[in-house]
């Protein structure tokens, strides 16, 4: 992924409210600080040319500000990474936590693929151009399924004669964080340095 010039981004698997598992490696809110921040960082290890984090699953997790002040330092401390918050619930505490520790964080706008069928993906993935257009950007998710990956191989290449432009989700993030420090007289936690460098304005975009 590195050589190909892809984000590579850990999609982190974090308690949710329901009985399901979220898999190995996963972060409960009742872990303790030590073992929490321990298991976070060994599955960071394991990708060591990571440029993000996002929740698999999650839903109670994101919703506790405590755990997600940990994360959210031990992203800080790693490098800057930066945070994709999936918004599983509207009661996520992702972004608050973000900010207060200076992660670079964007929030999911779309699901492409919550109903699996090359018809719904199309569908949404129409509905993030819509997003972009009205926004400026857009950040949709979807999961490796075969109807997926034929709408996106197939789509993705017509998106620029709609005049959207695909960016990596650390572009996506720092353009946002320029818009928002020219429409605040506060900088928050939301651009870090780089995005500070370059405020060229693009064409709609999607991540």
């Amino acid at each position: 992924l590195r050589n190909s010039l892809q984000e590579v981004i850990l999609h982190q698997p974090m308690e949710p409210f329901s009985a399901l598992d979220p898999g190995p490696g996963a972060l409960y809110h009742t872990t303790g600080r030590a073992e929490f921040v321990a298991i976070l960082k060994e599955n960071l290890q394991r990708l060591p040319h990571v440029s993000g984090v996002s929740n698999h699953m999650g839903s109670m997790l994101t919703s506790q500000a405590l755990q997600m002040g940990w994360i959210m330092e031990a992203l800080h401390g790693n490098g800057d990474l930066f945070f994709v918050d999936s918004r599983t619930d509207h009661r996520s505490k992702a972004e608050l936590t973000a900010l207060e520790y200076r992660v670079p964080i964007a929030r999911r706008d779309i699901f492409l693929d919550n109903e699996p069928t090359e018809e719904a993906i199309s569908e949404q993935l129409q509905e993030a151009v819509k997003k972009a257009r009205e926004s400026g950007t857009a950040l949709a998710i979807g999961h490796p399924y075969r109807a997926t990956i034929r709408v996106l191989a197939e789509q993705l290449p017509l998106l620029q004669e709609q005049g959207i432009t695909l960016v990596s989700v650390a572009e996506l993030i720092n353009y946002r964080g320029q818009r928002f420090v020219a429409n605040s007289n506060s900088v928050g936690g939301f651009p870090d340095k780089a995005s500070r460098r370059n405020r060229a304005t693009r064409p709609p975009s999607i991540n």
